[in-house]
């Protein structure tokens, strides 16, 4: 309960242990095992000068949110919410300084021409804010639903962070256009779950599926694919009980997602190497049969734990030791001259668990197939689980459902480049049963819009029963709890230069 009462004060009390090198650069903090209060971080934009760290609070339903901002002296920055990601008909929080050097910090809401508006129900609560060269680092809370029409209801599912940068001292806020400001988008999971991660067995091992340094192309969008030989511990079966990214530090803002994939062939059969582009003409047709899904991370998640019960197989005398990893480099600004190895950490141990887990993924093809008519003023693309397919589950009484790849293929490149008014709508099942916290109203009105490639835990017990169709299984979910926790002592020191 302490803790719950003392957690929007967290980020007051560490934003100073966080950047205090002479460069700016960001320290780490340390793993701690007692008295922890979670958190979990995202960058906002492919340079991270805009690095957004939050906590929730589900008792008191609020998020405490801290950024940090590399930005000029007096800039002004906003961060907020809307519907699909666009700075239209957005929420947002901002802070400003006018020309009276006042720093100022106002809830605003823009319309369908982004033009801002401070709401006259100011629901952005500033906690605490530091300037320190070029380094702007504030925090402040926000209420899940504040009972304002004209804020944006923060619940379960994929969340669009906004943001908007201009230059400053202004003389006000009414009036200016972010969408003709630096503004971008950042699609999250802020609820995530905060359930703490059963304990790992004495054995526990690691292994980490990386790049080896891969200059990243100078354009937008890179898919690399790499192929891996496990070693030969690898000849006997062993559990996948965690995976969480391994990402080169500097490169948070380019990593978009990432994959690792098994290779389905034969277990004495040996592959051509490969590292190279994923849909490079040169690439071994042989390699296609790397294709089941092993482990799945996106930009803002955290590791995924399996239940203590589970773990996903890896290994045996019939597995093949080949893995593909997959990473998606979203490099809008071209930097250039960049090296990357960053890759997928897979924690595993020899002792078997109870329960084999398993993936099922659920959607559309990678087909030209799925290619939408030319001069069409809209066009849906539909996936259905068929009774063929779904009729094999029957043989089970229930399954639990621990947790859900959300997404397939990134709407995000393909409605930044060619789309209008893009969104992806899951059917929200409800009929499902939830064990712990009570059922929060679902959607909101609002499409339940899962566009990332990320494995994210259920925050509750969901049991599927074998006379509900594969197709319904949908669910409100948050991603796993980070390994890196704050201490309470950092709750007893003040804000300090």
């Amino acid at each position: 309960m302490l803790l719950r009462c003392l957690g929007v004060l967290l980020l007051l009390h560490i934003v100073d242990l966080r950047f205090v090198t002479a460069d700016n650069s960001l320290i780490t903090l340390p793993e701690r095992d007692t008295n922890a209060v979670l958190y979990f971080e995202t960058a906002l934009d492919s340079n991270d000068k805009l690095h957004l760290y939050w906590i929730v609070d589900y008792e008191e339903e609020t998020v405490t949110f801290e950024l940090r901002a590399r930005v000029s002296d007096h800039d002004w920055i906003g961060v907020g919410f809307s519907d699909r990601g666009e700075i239209t008909n957005a929420d947002l929080c901002i802070l400003w300084t006018d020309r009276k050097r006042k720093n100022r910090f106002q809830d605003v809401y823009t319309d369908e021409s982004g033009f801002v508006t401070v709401d006259d129900h100011d629901d952005c609560h500033l906690l605490s804010m530091k300037r320190r060269g070029s380094i702007t680092r504030y925090a402040w809370s926000r209420k899940f639903d504040t009972c304002d029409n004209q804020d944006y209801y923060i619940e379960d599912g994929t969340t669009h962070i906004v943001y908007a940068v201009g230059k400053g001292p202004i003389r006000r806020l009414d009036g200016i256009n972010l969408a003709k400001e630096i503004h971008g988008f950042q699609r999250v999971q802020l609820l995530k779950n905060v359930m703490p991660n059963p304990p790992f067995p004495e054995d526990t091992k690691t292994i980490t599926i990386h790049n080896n340094k891969v200059a990243v192309p100078n354009v937008e969008t890179t898919y690399y694919c790499t192929l891996h030989l496990l070693p030969p511990e690898f000849e006997n079966k062993n559990h996948i009980i965690q995976y969480s990214s391994a990402i080169q530090e500097g490169n948070e803002g380019l990593v978009h997602h990432m994959e690792v994939f098994h290779c389905e062939v034969e277990a004495d059969k040996k592959l051509p190497p490969w590292n190279g582009p994923c849909t490079s003409p040169a690439k071994p047709k042989i390699l296609e049969a790397c294709k089941r899904v092993l482990a799945a991370w996106a930009m803002g998640a955290l590791p995924f734990t399996y239940p203590e019960e589970a773990g996903l197989p890896i290994g045996g005398p019939e597995f093949s030791r080949y893995v593909m990893l997959e990473v998606h480099y979203n490099n809008p600004t071209l930097r250039e001259g960049v090296i990357d190895s960053s890759g997928i950490k897979l924690t595993y141990t020899p002792s078997l668990r109870e329960h084999d887990a398993g993936v099922m993924e659920l959607g559309l093809e990678y087909t030209n197939k799925m290619a939408i008519p030319q001069h069409q003023a809209d066009f849906k693309l539909t996936g259905y689980c068929v009774a063929e397919c779904t009729r094999v589950l029957t043989e089970f009484e229930r399954g639990r459902v621990i947790g859900l790849r959300e997404g397939g293929f990134s709407f995000r490149d393909i409605s930044e480049r060619l789309g209008r008014n893009v969104s992806i709508v899951h059917d929200c099942w409800q009929q499902w049963s939830r064990v712990g916290t009570a059922s929060r109203r679902p959607c909101s009105g609002r499409p339940c819009g899962i566009t990332e490639r990320e494995d994210r835990h259920v925050r509750y017990m969901v049991v599927a029963h074998r006379t509900v169709s594969a197709a319904k299984i949908r669910a409100a979910v948050g991603t796993t709890v980070t390994q890196r926790t704050v201490t309470n002592q950092l709750l007893q020191g003040q804000l300090r230069d």
